[in-house]
């Protein structure tokens, strides 16, 4: 099918009646369609070009299914806020929304294979259902590219296979639950109900180590009932939430799931970066497990108090009112080939309380795990140690392994999966472009599993690292300092270079 070019002059509008289907059209110009008896129900499956000057309008019961890129330089939804219809962002394969000129859309339904950058202001008047598939935004550039939720608007079955990687902004009065994530996970950062419907909030989420962004975890304020009572901030990640518009304080509300590894929940608390410590912003409450569940701004300290509201913002995160919170701190897990029949596993921690021992797993689905071998821990230190095991009989095909971290009193949890393919040969992986400024986009061999990506820098630090089954992922480089970098790929090396 052709692309769509609606020129200056056009004007279309789709009304709910019947059903009837434009026919692709390369270009349309001087054109001005008024329908009042039917349904347009329009398919794109190349491109659809939006000139200055022209509108796209779709009217109440309206469908467009797109499967290509956008691009808007004109009016999209935004004249006279008449854009009342359902959009499917569909498609097995990764495309962008781009253009000059924000986007309307009143009901988004996002179902799609494939990764969709977002590279313009993506308002939501209504709904967004996310079904499948991931939104990337700039996080870099946050007051240009992102989706915007507006006031009223909500959404629905965000999900680690679909969320927002990026910023996510929203106006209004009403609480909300922020789907952000990193295309592989997603980390809900929640605010109560501001007080005017224009107040607008601003959300990312990170999965790193807030002191690569120089957020040292080790520094703390006494701002819990008047003593240092935050012992341990999270290593794993981190929100950035900014106001805005307006002047409204709210509660924040931080989730985790097995990823982030909390220990004790009714311990947790959230902690603010305030520009040189990360000072402790209490317990409100919690909810749900050690593998999954919420604490909330308040004033409890080292157990769950009343919910409260902060009034200055930034970088939060978790952090701890004692050593056993966060329980073990995960240095690094690497899987490495030895030779064609044997893998090396290592990793390494900074601090170990309470450890009876750590279990090795491996799974040949990514699902199932087994116990192939088991490693004495330390007990309690607060040094690096650092452990090694070798598989001498990885199955043929793709293997998953994992390190299980057991307590003396039986609390585990576990690293994030790594994988190595054993008896069958790679195809080419694609990483470009390289030399980089800030986006590399990476191609990998296997499509049908989720692959391990892992970026170091030439410290030898571990500055990125995710799992993805997308067919083209993307890492952003762009707060990264110039430099030669290593990029695994399921623990095969690419030489990148940043300049």
């Amino acid at each position: 099918m052709n692309d769509w070019h609606i020129d200056s002059t056009a004007n279309i509008f789709a009304l709910a009646k019947a059903i009837y289907r434009i026919p692709m059209k390369t270009h349309l110009t001087f054109l001005v369609l008024f329908v009042t008896s039917f349904w347009i129900s329009a398919t794109a499956q190349n491109s659809i070009y939006i000139h200055n000057g022209a509108s796209f309008q779709t009217h109440s019961g309206s469908l467009v299914s797109n499967w290509g890129p956008i691009h808007n330089n004109g009016n999209l939804g935004e004249k006279n806020n008449v854009n009342r219809g359902k959009w499917y962002f569909l498609g097995s394969s990764a495309y962008t929304i781009s253009g000059d000129s924000s986007i309307q859309i009143d009901s988004l339904i996002i179902n799609s294979g494939g990764q969709i950058t977002v590279q313009l202001q993506l308002k939501v008047r209504s709904h967004a259902d996310f079904t499948k598939g991931i939104l990337v935004t700039d996080r870099s550039d946050s007051n240009t590219y992102f989706v915007h939720f507006l006031n009223n608007s909500a959404h629905s079955n965000a999900s680690d296979s679909s969320h927002v990687n990026g910023t996510i902004q929203k106006t209004g009065n009403n609480t909300f639950q922020f789907p952000v994530g990193d295309s592989s996970n997603l980390q809900v950062i929640a605010i109560s109900a501001p007080g005017a419907s224009t107040d607008r909030f601003l959300a990312y989420y990170l999965q790193r180590n807030p002191s690569a962004f120089n957020k040292s975890t080790t520094a703390i304020d006494s701002n819990c009932g008047g003593s240092k009572v935050v012992v341990d901030i999270s290593e794993k990640e981190f929100w950035i939430l900014n106001r805005v518009n307006g002047s409204s304080n709210v509660q924040v509300s931080l989730s985790y799931d097995n990823y982030s590894q909390v220990n004790t929940p009714s311990q947790l608390m959230v902690a603010r970066w305030n520009g040189s410590a990360w000072e402790s912003k209490g317990n409100g409450g919690n909810t749900g497990t050690t593998a999954n569940g919420t604490v909330t701004t308040g004033d409890g300290c080292g157990s769950s108090g009343s919910p409260t509201v902060v009034n200055t913002f930034g970088a939060f995160t978790f952090s701890g009112s004692s050593a056993t919170t966060l329980p073990v701190d995960w240095v690094s897990f690497k899987a490495k080939k030895l030779n064609t029949s044997n893998a090396l596993l290592s990793w390494s921690t900074s601090a170990q309380v309470h450890n009876s021992h750590f279990e090795v797993e491996r799974s040949i689905d990514g699902i199932q795990f087994h116990t192939i071998g088991v490693v004495a821990g330390e007990g309690y230190s607060q040094q690096i140690d650092s452990y090694q095991f070798i598989d001498g009989s990885p199955a043929k095909g793709m293997n998953y392994y994992r390190i299980k971290q057991v307590d003396f009193d039986g609390q585990w949890d576990v690293t994030p999966t790594r994988k190595l393919r054993f008896g069958t040969s790679l195809q080419t992986i694609k990483v470009y472009p390289n030399p980089t400024h800030d986006i590399i986009y990476i191609q990998p061999a296997d499509r049908e599993t989720p692959v391990h990506y892992e970026l170091i820098d030439q410290s030898g630090k571990t500055v990125f690292e995710s799992h993805s089954d997308l067919s083209t992922y993307t890492i952003d480089m762009h707060d990264m300092s110039t430099g030669v970098y290593v990029l695994l790929v399921d623990s095969s090396p690419y030489r990148i270079i940043k300049n």
